[in-house]
């Protein structure tokens, strides 16, 4: 049987695990994207007895509280946490603790706190170097366009990492693979990279468009999970002509 009293906030897979009798300890922290849920969940070293209740509190003293009465069954205690409570991007915080069933209705100690945090939508905006070149100077400095993409967003934690792909069209015809047109950077597995670029290189003539998607990675930095796989491309293609060298003239005299 689950009682909920007041709903709360959030997306993810939380897990709590429980040291002493009555005492709940909440796992590491985690962030999550897009629509995920979260479920905090109970287990750990005292077993549950049927009745026993967990109030769950959002945003510490004072904040909203969920009740879940255990009944015998394996994660019936468990919290599911409502997506529409979490719509707004950055922190959100859980404390909890057990309450043996009335009338005694004994309280254990409070847990620390787990922080959940919600990632914002990210925009992603291409920008080519050189919007032509010469198809005789390919291999120069003269002959070759870099497209830049660059990622923003509001309030994103610095220890987040972001990984890019590249997609590109010749006269409208998918280009595969990429290789055989330049080189796109490396993604970084160990700090963030607000921008990314590829390397248009080619000497075959045509018009070459290029789009961009950025995702976040499966983990941060520190190695907290990033929950969600959320992806989002580019919002206007970035375009690249390679003009053929003009044939050599011949001169007549009249």
């Amino acid at each position: 049987m689950k009682t909920t009293i007041t709903l709360l906030k959030l997306s993810a897979i939380v897990g709590l695990f429980l040291t002493l009798p009555l005492q709940v300890v909440l796992a590491v922290d985690i962030y999550v994207c897009g629509t995920e849920t979260v479920t905090l969940k109970y287990s750990g070293g005292y077993e549950l007895q049927s009745g026993d209740k967990l109030i769950w509190i959002k945003d510490g003293d004072g904040g909203e509280a969920v009740e879940t009465v255990y009944n015998g069954t394996p994660g019936s205690a468990d919290y599911a946490v409502p997506l529409a409570e979490i719509t707004a991007p950055g922190s959100h915080t859980y404390t909890a603790h057990v309450m043996s069933p009335d009338p005694a209705s004994c309280s254990g100690d409070v847990s620390n706190t787990v922080e959940i945090i919600r990632l914002p939508e990210l925009t992603l905006s291409l920008d080519a170097s050189l919007a032509q070149y010469c198809a005789e100077e390919s291999g120069t400095d003269a002959g070759e366009s870099t497209i830049t993409a660059t990622t923003t967003a509001t309030s994103l934690p610095a220890e987040i990492l972001l990984e890019y792909s590249w997609t590109a069209t010749k006269g409208g015809a998918p280009v595969d693979p990429l290789t055989e047109i330049g080189t796109s950077e490396a993604n970084n597995p160990t700090a963030q990279d607000l921008t990314n670029t590829f390397t248009l290189t080619s000497s075959e003539d045509g018009v070459y468009a290029f789009n961009a998607t950025v995702q976040y990675a499966a983990a941060d930095a520190n190695g907290v999970t990033i929950k969600g796989g959320c992806s989002y491309n580019s919002t206007e293609p970035a375009t690249v002509t390679v003009t053929p060298k003009p044939g050599t003239p011949t001169i007549t005299v009249e």
